[in-house]
């Protein structure tokens, strides 16, 4: 029997005008990070995406940015040195990263790659309306000519306690990545965590995983964008770096967003 995306994705991979559908949730558009925070707790996704009201940066998240920015700069070109210091790895990642920026230069990386989807899985522009599905890539790195094959980074900071979580993120990006581009065969998946000298952990798919990827996100990506009723779970785990379980007074907030927080004030 056919899979789903040989019937309605490779069939008709490039529809004039991909329609805009109508969903029956509030939120529009989801990504893995709007996944995670869904899954922990929905009522976090509707104070983000529903209400508009944007959750707090901490250090640790802020420290992260300006990792993934100072590398995507220097491979890039755009920049010339990479403070290694700033990593609790130091050093460790610099043949990769170095191997990274002369890629770049040769065609063969591609640094933040971004990808959006319609609902019916066929490729739109980042910033259409129709775009259901989301995923930016930090590093691309085709391993053939015919570009059939590639490996797919995501720099992490901090520890890897959340590895699993990590790898499935990467797993949603290869299927994103084998619907974008049929010519690809073959992809391997890798984090990096820049705070901790190890080997890298290759995760490998194949063009025939793809349905078996769908099937395991289809659901968990609707729920999201059907959900109608953002129940609260709050609990030590769920509000422990909510965005919204503490008063934003630069948003003018003299109390916490979230009126369900366990803890903070």
């Amino acid at each position: 029997m056919a899979g789903f995306f040989t019937e309605t994705h490779l069939d008709h991979p490039e529809p004039e005008k991909p329609p805009h559908i109508a969903y029956t949730g509030q939120v529009q558009s989801v990504s893995f990070s709007t996944l995670g925070t869904f899954e922990k707790c929905p009522y976090a996704t509707y104070l983000s995406k529903v209400t508009g009201i944007p959750g707090m940066s901490g250090p640790a998240a802020d420290r992260g940015s300006k990792l993934h920015e100072m590398l995507e700069d220097y491979v890039l070109g755009t920049r010339d040195e990479v403070h290694w210091s700033k990593m609790k790895a130091g050093d460790h990642y610099a043949p990769i990263i170095e191997k990274f920026r002369e890629g770049y230069l040769t065609g063969t990386v591609m640094p933040e790659l971004k990808l959006a989807f319609t609902k019916d899985m066929i490729v739109t522009d980042w910033d259409k309306k129709d775009a259901w599905l989301r995923g930016a890539i930090d590093v691309t790195e085709y391993l053939t000519a015919d570009k059939s094959e590639a490996i797919l980074y995501d720099y992490k900071s901090g520890q890897d306690s959340m590895a699993a979580k990590h790898r499935s993120q990467l797993m949603l990006y290869a299927m994103m990545m084998f619907l974008a581009y049929p010519e690809l065969q073959k992809i391997k998946c890798a984090a990096i965590y820049l705070d901790i000298k190890k080997d890298l952990f290759f995760t490998d798919f194949t063009r025939s995983d793809l349905d078996i990827l769908w099937t395991r996100y289809k659901w968990r990506l609707q729920q999201v964008t059907d959900c109608q009723d953002f129940q609260p779970n709050p609990n030590g785990f769920t509000c422990k770096w909510c965005q919204h379980k503490k008063p934003q007074p630069d948003l003018g907030q003299d109390k916490r967003a979230c009126e369900f927080a366990h803890g903070g004030t």
